[in-house]
């Protein structure tokens, strides 16, 4: 603000009546403004009826402050800098820059958009690995390679190892791990055996080993759900559990074997509680029953959290694999007979099932997981062969071989 014409208004008797004159920006009635030169008496007068003070423009005050026809034009002396959004995803391109006090239509104040011309390519994107875009705007395209934990039943270890084959670890041992279930809130993991502790929680290094629910045998399928502290997993012989992620609260049954053959209309069951899988959104349970003695008993379910609402979802010839794309809405399973196994994938929304691909080499599947970045699924066969399939199905690569698992996490 010009100092001088102030102090001329407020002390028109003192040091600077020496300035008789100053500049107010004078409005017409028809909208027009135009700069009046005026002693000071007559700039009172102005000034008291709306005129202002001819002084340089200032964003914000609703006032042509420069009087030169335009209020917080691109002259302020307080602008911004604002950049071309041309894809409306709320990100702007650095490289085209305009300056004003509010942003032009089409510009945001963002700056950091890496391609302009994709909406789905931006800083808030999620990175897709190996499709050769840079989708969070970050050190380019991630290299499509995740790193998988595996419960390796046959070995007694948990162990890790990458998605193109490499860096294969043994993390720790465990007695007869049957199921994995990776927390990535809390950097956990949660493991089931076949043989006592039924259910336990560690460390992805393995540390802190801590047992939650200590039966006796059978232990099946584990999900957990950490916004709720609830926890869920099989047992062969006996039912569907649910207990909490810390081992508070005692367990209970939620659809028991019995619940099972009623349902079936079935006089036996063997396996209850395979595959467990949340949706923690639907507050939904997936899993299913195998019948090592009749087809009869072997099918797809699913069951709210509270045990209600049991649903028969899809008959099945032989399973022992599932997994949950909760992002996308689909969930993984593995059936078939005879020399001929297949996984398949069901949309959740209308239940419709498609089969993506035939397990290689005529084995049926002993674990299965599903990426939802890029829905690449990992399944190990009968014959120890361990396979990253594409999301069409059509590409094979294997991972490994000789590696005896139940269960597979994805560590992201």
């Amino acid at each position: 603000m010009y100092i001088a014409p102030i102090l001329l208004l407020l002390f028109p008797g003192g040091a600077f009546a020496r300035q008789p004159k100053v500049e107010i920006c004078h409005h017409t009635g028809s909208g027009a403004s135009h700069i009046l030169l005026l002693p000071l008496p007559a700039a009172r007068a102005h000034l008291a009826h709306g005129d202002n003070l001819v002084e340089p423009e200032i964003c914000g005050d609703a006032i042509d402050n420069d009087c030169d026809g335009v209020i917080d034009g691109p002259d302020a002396i307080d602008v911004e800098p604002w950049y071309a959004d041309a894809d409306a995803d709320g990100y702007g391109d650095l490289a085209i820059e305009d300056w004003a006090c509010e942003p032009p239509t089409g510009f945001v104040a963002d700056d950091t958009d890496c391609d302009d011309t994709d909406a789905w390519v931006n800083p808030g994107a999620v990175e897709i690995p190996g499709d050769g875009i840079d989708n969070d705007c970050v050190d380019g395209d991630a290299p499509d390679v995740v790193t998988l934990m595996l419960a390796e039943t046959d070995a007694d270890v948990l162990s890790t190892i990458d998605s193109d084959g490499t860096n294969y670890t043994v993390v720790t041992s465990h007695n007869i791990p049957v199921d994995i279930e990776y927390d990535s809130v809390n950097g956990e993991i949660y493991v089931t055996g076949w043989t006592a502790p039924i259910v336990s929680r560690m460390n992805l290094d393995g540390s802190s080993d801590v047992t939650l629910y200590n039966r006796s045998y059978g232990g099946q399928g584990v999900g957990v759900d950490t916004s709720t502290g609830e926890l869920f997993w099989g047992e062969y012989y006996s039912g569907l559990y649910a207990g909490s992620t810390d081992g508070t609260v005692a367990e209970s049954t939620l659809v028991s074997s019995s619940d099972m053959r009623t349902a079936l209309g079935v006089s036996s069951l063997s396996g209850v509680g395979n595959g467990v899988e949340l949706d923690t959104d639907a507050e939904l349970i997936y899993f299913f029953t195998r019948d090592n003695s009749s087809a009869a008993g072997r099918w797809l379910w699913s069951v709210n959290y509270d045990g209600t609402g049991l649903n028969a979802l899809y008959d099945l010839d032989n399973s022992d694999c599932l997994d949950l794309d909760q992002d996308n809405q689909y969930l993984y399973f593995s059936d078939g007979s005879g020399s001929e196994y297949a996984i398949f994938r069901m949309d959740l929304e209308d239940h419709s099932v498609v089969e993506l691909y035939t397990i290689p080499d005529g084995a049926y599947c002993r674990a299965l997981a599903a990426d939802p970045l890029t829905g690449d699924t990992y399944v190990l066969g009968s014959d120890l062969g361990f396979w990253k399939v594409d999301s069409t199905g059509g590409t094979f690569f294997q991972v490994a071989t000789g590696l005896g698992f139940g269960g597979i996490a994805l560590i992201r």
